[in-house]
């Protein structure tokens, strides 16, 4: 029988795919659950008050003609740490074989924590705009 080898940058990359549905999934459940009054992160633009967040998120390969607005956005948006969305699954191994798992109850606090409005030591602050929002100018655009 023939071996075939799995490249561990196609595990990370359906990994990465998969964990980011999970980690919306997730935390629009616990919104409507605990938290039914806040803005939901699927009918938002994200935004910050700092663009060097966005310069290290968006990479060229994934993302060829972004583009950086500045908005008018309302006084009373909360702020929320998207520091928190580091969950998901994990890969685990011994000697003779690979698992994958995930911490559903790890998962469920973060985004509590996130909903609250709770920050990490070190936060990355945003902002759920509601839409439809309306851009002030472009600030930068890549491709």
């Amino acid at each position: 029988m023939d071996e075939q080898l799995i490249s561990p940058s196609s595990i990370y990359s359906g990994k990465h795919d998969m964990d980011s549905g999970l980690i919306e999934l997730v935390l629009e459940l616990v919104r409507r659950k605990y938290f039914p009054n806040a803005q939901s992160r699927l009918t938002a633009l994200f935004a910050t008050n700092d663009m060097t967040y966005w310069e290290g998120v968006l990479h060229k390969e994934q993302y060829p003609n972004w583009q950086i607005f500045e908005l008018d956005v309302p006084e009373n948006i909360p702020q929320y740490d998207a520091s928190w969305l580091r969950f998901g699954s994990y890969f685990e191994c011994d000697q003779t074989e690979w698992w994958m798992g995930l911490d559903m109850v790890g998962c469920f606090d973060c985004a509590c924590k996130y909903w609250s409005g709770e920050f990490t030591d070190s936060p990355q602050p945003e902002y759920l705009v509601p839409l439809p929002t309306t851009p002030i100018r472009l600030l930068t655009r890549q491709g």
